[in-house]
Formats: C-alpha cells, sequence, structure tokens
C-alpha cells in the first residue's frame, strides 16, 4: 500500500512559504503626471519605459492580433497567494483594450485586499496586454491557519484547477509567479505538488509555466550559493527565465541581454536577476537534445530555465499610479499568453493545440521553418555565475519568443 502513496496533503508544516518574484518594492513610478487622482485615468506613461505593445511587437505577438488571433477561447490560469485591487485591473484593462472575461476564483482563505505585493497585479497586466481578449482565472488564497502564504494552499490551488478542468482539455495554461528555494521546500511538498503539476500536464494537457525566480543562480540569496527554485525545476513545469529588452524607435526589438544586477552582494532582493542553474533534487527529463544542453556544468540533474522573456522595466497599473516593474514573474505570464494566442491560431486551422514542456525542446531541435529560428537566442550577458551561450543556456534557456517562426516550426512538426 505504502508504494501507491504519492503524497499526503496538509500534513507538512515545515517548508519554508513560497514567495512572489515581482520585484515592486523597488520600483519606479513611471507616469508622465504626478497625481494619483490624475494617473487614475491617464494611459500615458514615460516613453522609456516598456508597454503592452512594445513587447507585442518585439516577440511578433502583435502579428497574431493582425489575423485575429488575441486569445479569444483560451484561458490563462494565475496561481495567487495574495489579492489585487480590481480597480488597479480596470484602469490598465481600459488602457490596452482588453475585452476577455477575468474571473476570480477563491481558494481556502480568501487573501485580505490591499496586502499584496504587486505579483497579482503584475500578471494580469502581462497576459491581458499581451492576449487581450483571453479568459484570465485568478485562482487566489492565503494560508487560512496564519494568514501567511504556504505550500499547502499552494498545492490547494493547483488541485483546484485540476479540479475545474478535469476531463475538458481545453485550451488552456497555467502561470505560476511564485515560488521558493529547493533547499527550502521538503519532500512531501514536493511530491503533493510535483503530483498535482502532472495531472495538469499529463491528464489535463496543460503547459505549467513557472517564474525562474530572481536571485540570478544563487535562489538561496546568499552570494555564492548556487541553487534553483521550485516548483520551476520540476519536470513538470516550463521554467522561465528572464532578460533586458531593447527596443528602437519603431517599438521593433533591437536587443536583448541576461538580466542581472550584481551591485549589491549583500542580499538578494528579487533584483539579482535570472534564475538558472542545477536541480538538486530532480533529474534532467529526456528532452530532445539542443544546443547547449550538454555542458561542462551538466551532472544529470535537472537545467533550469527551459526558456525566457522580458523580465525588466515593464509598465504596471499599481496602487492607482504607473510603476516600473521587474521579475521573471513577468516573463512567465508573458510566454503563458503567446502560447494562448499561438493555440488559438492552431486551432482555428488544424484543431488541435500544443502543450506540455518538451514542446519547446522539440521545437528547438526541430528544423526551422523558413521564416527562421523559433526563438531569439539570447548570447550576452550571465546571471552572476552561468553565461549565456549559443543555443541553450543556464541564463535564459532557450531564449526568447519568436512567435511568428515558432508557430511555423509547430507547424512543420504536425
Amino acid at each position: 500500500m505504502k508504494d501507491r502513496i504519492v503524497a499526503i496533503n496538509g500534513l507538512d508544516n515545515y517548508s519554508k512559504p513560497p514567495k512572489g518574484h515581482s520585484n515592486v518594492l523597488q520600483s519606479t513610478k513611471t507616469s508622465t503626471t504626478t497625481s494619483k487622482q490624475q494617473n487614475a485615468g491617464n494611459c500615458d506613461i514615460n516613453p522609456q519605459v516598456l508597454n503592452n505593445k512594445q513587447v507585442a511587437h518585439a516577440y511578433g505577438y502583435d502579428s497574431f492580433w493582425q489575423k485575429g488571433f488575441s486569445g479569444k477561447g483560451m484561458v490563462v490560469n494565475l496561481v495567487e497567494l495574495e489579492s489585487f485591487d480590481q480597480n488597479d485591473a480596470q484602469t490598465y484593462f481600459d488602457c490596452v483594450g482588453y475585452k476577455g472575461k477575468l474571473n476570480v476564483i477563491d481558494v481556502d482563505q480568501t487573501p485580505p485586499s490591499g496586502k499584496g505585493i504587486g505579483e497579482s497585479t503584475l500578471d494580469i497586466d502581462m497576459v491581458a496586454g499581451l492576449a487581450p481578449d483571453a479568459t484570465i482565472n485568478v485562482y487566489q488564497g492565503v494560508d487560512p491557519y496564519d494568514g501567511t502564504s504556504s505550500w499547502a494552499t499552494f498545492n490547494n490551488i493547483l488541485a483546484k484547477i485540476v479540479e475545474d478542468n478535469a476531463g475538458k482539455h481545453a485550451p488552456s495554461v497555467v502561470s505560476i509567479s511564485w515560488g521558493s528555494p529547493e533547499i527550502d521546500v521538503t519532500e512531501e511538498s514536493y511530491n503533493a505538488m510535483s503530483a498535482n503539476l502532472q495531472i495538469l500536464t499529463d491528464a489535463e494537457h496543460m503547459t505549467v509555466f513557472a517564474a525562474s525566480m530572481d536571485c540570478g543562480a544563487f535562489a538561496a540569496r546568499q552570494w555564492n550559493q548556487l541553487g534553483v527554485s521550485y516548483p520551476a525545476s520540476d519536470p513538470y513545469a516550463t521554467a522561465v527565465g528572464g532578460t533586458f529588452l531593447n527596443v528602437d524607435a519603431q517599438g521593433s526589438r533591437s536587443g536583448e541581454t541576461v538580466w542581472q544586477d550584481g551591485s549589491d552582494k549583500s542580499q538578494c532582493e528579487n533584483q539579482w536577476g535570472s534564475g538558472g542553474g542545477l536541480s538538486d533534487t530532480f533529474d534532467q527529463p529526456k528532452y530532445p537534445t539542443s544546443t547547449g544542453m550538454q555542458n561542462k556544468y551538466s551532472n544529470g540533474h535537472r537545467q533550469v530555465p527551459d526558456i525566457s522573456a522580458v523580465a525588466f522595466n515593464l509598465a504596471v497599473f499599481y496602487k492607482s499610479e504607473w510603476y516600473i516593474f521587474a521579475g521573471t514573474s513577468a516573463s512567465t505570464p508573458i510566454w503563458a499568453a503567446g502560447l494562448a494566442l499561438m493555440n488559438q491560431a492552431l486551432i482555428a486551422k488544424y484543431h488541435l493545440y500544443t502543450y506540455g514542456n518538451d514542446l519547446f525542446y522539440t521545437v528547438g531541435q526541430a528544423k526551422q521553418s523558413s521564416s527562421g529560428p523559433s526563438y531569439f537566442d539570447v548570447v550576452e550577458g550571465d546571471n552572476l555565475y552561468y553565461p549565456a551561450t549559443v543555443g541553450w543556456d543556464y541564463a535564459t534557456g532557450l531564449g526568447t519568443p519568436n512567435l511568428v517562426n515558432f508557430y511555423n516550426t509547430v507547424e512543420t512538426l504536425l
């Protein structure tokens, strides 16, 4: 009987609680006006800050918009351990033209309003700005015993997503911007979480994106202590790293480097940059091999991240004002929105959609379409330990979305 037990939920109180990854505490107000009342209705932001249209154009998302694929019928499920201000969300929706549906599903105890760090707001804004007709389901909750985030509630949210989607096989994705260093998570928590991540992937046919954390190669927040974050390191999650994205005057992508900042080595406050490295807990899955995956650091353990996207200098409407946000918790919903657009196009033409972590490696290994590479390969910078290299690397994975070419490559595999 023991061998048939995967995990026992609710009995593990020893894992340190997961944290959000958004860098909001050190964010800068970015509005062109200063009054909160004026700002509430003002959609003009500092032109030096990236807005949704620039991100969409840099990665080719707007090419899908132009063909009528803006997320209609697609669902992005957000896992949140805090609340958000619906007035802030509505202001952002009005500014970017979001016409989808926002649903809030409380799990366990409803999070107190006004006490979040902006994580939920960031996730919602990134999806709404890039998949403006998608449905956004915000699954939110906190530990009912002490009012702080816990792995029990985290896992209960995943279980609720499983329950709500059981047997539907709908073209949904999951985006997770919360996590902890692997060393802070117990085996019981791993087993419970991984079981639900596997169900979401294998049974419900979803892709689960997870932020790789924002302390560079040092997930435990201590300089030179190598490690990665969970659930990004789980084989059933697609780990997303972060970059600096540069655009030209026309909003086109002009360059990209690894997001990192090692100016203060005393303590990571979600500013050291793109998380990545080797898991101490999980073996490397048998993904199709891409250039760079076998390297001098490889030791048979799970290599993180899988992919990446912009994680810095992003405009978010928060607490009635425009702010600059940073973090892999931005790049994660950015990829979730991109896959939603792509799946909408695939369903319209082929009546099928794609999912799963190995999708990204299959595309990375495949012969590229005539239009060019499926990813923008980031080859400059490092995550304070691992350098960006040609092909896959521990700082940015396979690269950032080149969505039109990604779609074209998927077509060649059908």
